[in-house]
């Protein structure tokens, strides 16, 4: 979903995905994360304070690739 700017993006956090695949009833086998590691450096310097409220879980995860089985 990353590589087209234009759709639906950055409206899911990663825990949420996880969630809706499980309720879909699929089994997650594995789930690989990308941080942004430049957010992260911005966040813990105290720029984007806004990102306290997101999960500390999903809060500079920028892109996740989820193996699923049905």
């Amino acid at each position: 979903m990353s590589f087209d700017r234009s759709i639906y993006v950055n409206r899911l956090r990663q825990s949420e995905w996880i969630k809706l695949h499980e309720d879909a009833g699929f089994e997650i086998l594995q789930v690989d994360q990308k941080n942004n590691e430049y957010i992260k450096n911005l966040f813990e310097k105290g720029a984007v304070q806004y990102l306290k409220k997101i999960k500390p879980e999903d809060r500079f995860v920028s892109a996740i690739l989820l193996i699923v089985r049905k």
